[in-house]
């Protein structure tokens, strides 16, 4: 990924003029509720260009899959699913609501919603053995319950985070970490924060974590105007012990609230900082669909300062976080803003000659179609993606890519 210039009224360069090109759309896999599940929530991208994620219903159980997508040998036809595991209703999690992460060892992790796990899938030994499953969250009966809506990150050093949108010591939610054994045995788990909300914040909707291991993210509301906030969580000598600081406090106003998916970290051009935080929010900006914020860090004051990078126009409730490649934002969108325009769409934010934001749309979707869950993006700049539902009122999800 290729660090970027600062957009908006702080751009320090001026960008070459961009037009941009017609998008080629494609389904490659259709859900079909047993045995292969409904219901996607995002995906993983593995090697040689296999596909993993997750459905949130279906599977010969009910309780949602992990899968697997295998592209076509020959480079085209079609692609091949694998069911790599089920879940059930005997402890090991169901109905998970976010795209897995992959491990260096070949491993899945994953969380799920309605019983609150966290969970490991290792590859069988054979090939053709089975999957297994290991709960790594709750360990123990005193754990608390959490909502993980919004899936899990990686670390430097391989662990793991979670932020969990209920639960904790006031129902506001938390951060969640695993660390894994240093050669064999369990995993430790700490509860890393709780949100007290108020000014603090309540109801985290994800996170991000830099190479210092300083977490940051947002919550959809609490903050001064129980908008929501933007925050850090840093960490302390003591071990599992994290402190708190709130970033940014959004209004409700032009400068965004609500934010609802995960920040992402982007490193800039800026000799003062080393990366900026940006995001979505669900209200706010200009028209009140919410937008995309930018939040720039000083060094030298110790303070943030926030603008909109861009207000959305023709689409609201952002349903994935945004994606960055080469200086361009790629996202999706729940709804359209015109009435019966309910399908969602697919968007690609990209600077001008001033550096300023433009939008186009590189997907609109038809009927409840929905898109969940987050893009991953190839070696070849493809885009790959989940519905929800669809094609047509009867449809169970797909997987789409598109080349913008």
């Amino acid at each position: 990924m290729k660090t970027i210039v600062i957009i908006g009224a702080a751009a320090t360069l001026l960008m070459p003029l961009r037009i941009a090109a017609q998008a080629q759309m494609e389904t490659i896999y259709k859900f079909a509720g047993t045995p292969d599940g409904a219901a996607p929530q995002g995906l993983a991208a593995g090697p040689n260009g296999v596909l993993y994620g997750m459905t949130a219903d279906g599977g010969s159980l009910g309780y949602g899959t992990v899968f697997q997508l295998t592209p076509p040998s020959t480079g085209s036809g079609p692609w091949t699913e694998s069911i790599l595991y089920e879940f059930t209703s005997s402890g090991g999690g169901t109905n998970p609501f976010s795209a897995p992460v992959l491990g260096k060892d070949g491993s899945i992790y994953g969380a799920t919603g309605d019983v609150s796990t966290i969970f490991q899938l290792q590859p069988p030994a054979a090939p053709d053995g089975a999957w297994t499953e290991t709960v790594l969250y709750p360990p123990d009966e005193g754990d608390p319950v959490m909502e993980f809506d919004h899936g899990l990150i990686v670390g430097p050093n391989e662990e793991l985070y979670a932020a969990g949108f209920s639960g904790g010591d006031d129902s506001c939610g938390g951060v969640v970490g695993l660390t894994p054994p240093s050669v064999s045995g369990k995993w430790s788990v700490s509860m890393e924060y709780t949100f007290p909300g108020g000014n603090s914040g309540c109801k985290p909707t994800g996170i991000a974590i830099s190479a210092d291991g300083v977490i940051y993210g947002v919550t959809l509301y609490g903050g001064t105007y129980g908008q929501g906030i933007v925050f850090a969580l840093t960490p302390s000598p003591m071990p599992y012990q994290y402190t708190e600081t709130v970033l940014y406090n959004f209004t409700g106003g032009t400068d965004g609230g609500l934010p609802s998916e995960p920040p992402i970290l982007v490193p800039i051009q800026n000799p003062d900082a080393a990366l900026a935080i940006y995001g979505t929010t669900s209200a706010g900006g200009t028209a009140g669909f919410g937008g995309v914020f930018e939040l720039l860090p000083n060094i030298y004051t110790n303070t943030w300062t926030e603008s909109i990078a861009f207000s959305f126009v023709s689409g609201k409730l952002p349903s994935s976080a945004l994606l960055n490649y080469n200086g361009d934002f790629y996202g999706t969108m729940a709804a359209g803003t015109s009435p019966g325009d309910a399908g969602g769409s697919i968007f690609q934010l990209y600077p001008n000659y001033y550096g300023i934001l433009n939008e186009t749309a590189l997907h609109n979707f038809k009927g409840p179609a929905g898109p969940s869950g987050n893009l991953v993006m190839d070696k070849n700049g493809v885009l790959y993606g989940t519905t929800v539902a669809g094609p047509g009122p009867t449809g169970l999800g797909t997987v789409y890519r598109v080349k913008p």
